[in-house]
């Protein structure tokens, strides 16, 4: 429990009306009001916030997977708080991305013994790097994805 003798930040704050309204009063009022109430920001990282984190984990991902798999979990655990904004496409896409890149990635394990991995691995790197770069271009300029749904880019 906290101690309830310790000042919290809205006991720091003047009272109203400062000291009767005079020249001193009011100016204690201004340099209060520019002090922050708390050194930290504790607010929740936003959902675009979370978006690009999302990207540059895919991005890093394409050297270590692990990366990429905290993205996903990212993905679906800032999906709610996107919901009805414009960074809900984003969230989608990144979601997508994840699902037909690991499609991709399987695919290239099946047909290894066929000796066409090193085609399909190519591919899945140089698509999984567009798709990211063209979703932080759009997350950038605040924009949604135009179709997160595609397959391609």
């Amino acid at each position: 429990m906290s101690d309830p003798d310790e000042p919290r930040p809205r006991d720091l704050d003047p009272p109203a009306g400062g000291d009767g309204g005079t020249a001193a009063g009011a100016a204690s009022e201004r340099a209060a009001s520019s002090v922050p109430e708390s050194p930290r920001d504790d607010s929740p990282p936003t959902a675009a916030t979370m978006a690009m984190v999302v990207y540059i984990l895919y991005l890093v991902g394409l050297a270590s997977g692990v990366a990429a798999l905290f993205g996903v979990v990212l993905a679906y655990v800032y999906r709610p708080a996107a919901a009805g904004s414009w960074t809900e496409s984003h969230i989608r896409y990144q979601i997508r991305t994840w699902w037909l890149g690991l499609l991709l990635l399987a695919a290239g394990i099946v047909l290894a013994a066929l000796l066409i991995w090193i085609p399909i691995l190519i591919f899945f790197f140089v698509w999984a790097a567009v798709r990211s770069i063209k979703g932080l271009g759009a997350l950038g300029r605040r924009e949604p994805i135009a179709d997160p749904d595609t397959l391609f880019w």
